[in-house]
């Protein structure tokens, strides 16, 4: 009688559309195209969810050449890299979700040591901070890298070396509440290149010295040293 209703249609996209009425076949009784009346905006459609994926295998640099001492900076060697994409329920990439429809802040990493560490240490990130996650125009899918400084603080000088190694642990979620399904995403045990992950509780020592009046107005030599304790 003129109307039909159907119940499978689907949308892949992000983003608001509208929709027109025509035949099916393009040719209405022969006598052509025949099209209706544009509808209102239908929307606005979000992604399904987010693929998140590790590019790499991150690893730190030591401080020293071969070690590094609590306190010390040290920095990312190769830095983690993941590809945060948008999808629609198919698993298929809404490239649509970009510019002002890429509703996905930035977000803020948090950063744990992997494994036994020693009793008065703390992990510390440094200028490590969020990652920043705009996207003005990626198609839906945007890669990005981490950065900063870590270090490890002690309360006591005594403290034995142990192997430096850290996680890190984030949540991706946008405004719309639309998520990463493993929330949160983890990148576990990144360690140093080259294997020298060993924290040395270190410190600089000057060793006394002794002389005569006349050699204490001319110079005296002060023996200096570094040293780290090992147990």
């Amino acid at each position: 009688n003129g109307v039909s209703t159907g119940t499978d249609f689907s949308w892949g996209e992000a983003g608001i559309i509208t929709l027109t009425p025509r035949v099916g076949d393009g040719d209405y009784l022969g006598a052509g195209d025949v099209t209706g009346t544009a509808s209102g905006n239908v929307g606005r459609f979000t992604p399904y969810d987010f693929a998140v994926s590790l590019n790499n295998a991150p690893n730190f640099v030591a401080a020293c050449g071969g070690f590094t001492y609590m306190g010390q900076s040290f920095a990312y060697n190769l830095a983690p890299q993941i590809t945060i994409t948008a999808r629609n329920a198919a698993a298929t990439t809404t490239q649509n979700y970009s510019g002002a429809w890429w509703k996905l802040a930035d977000f803020v990493e948090s950063y744990a040591h992997n494994g036994p560490i020693s009793a008065g240490v703390t992990l510390n990130s440094g200028s490590a901070g969020h990652v920043a996650v705009s996207c003005p125009a990626c198609g839906g899918s945007l890669t990005t890298s981490f950065n900063g400084t870590f270090l490890y603080t002690l309360s006591a000088p005594e403290t034995a070396p142990f192997n430096g190694a850290i996680n890190i642990s984030f949540s991706i979620s946008d405004s719309d509440s639309i998520a990463y399904a493993g929330n949160p995403f983890s990148i576990s045990a990144i360690g140093f290149n080259g294997g020298n992950a060993q924290q040395y509780s270190g410190r600089g020592h000057g060793k006394d010295v002794y002389g005569t009046m006349a050699q204490v107005g001319d110079s005296l030599s002060m023996p200096v040293c570094s040293e780290y304790y090992t147990a």
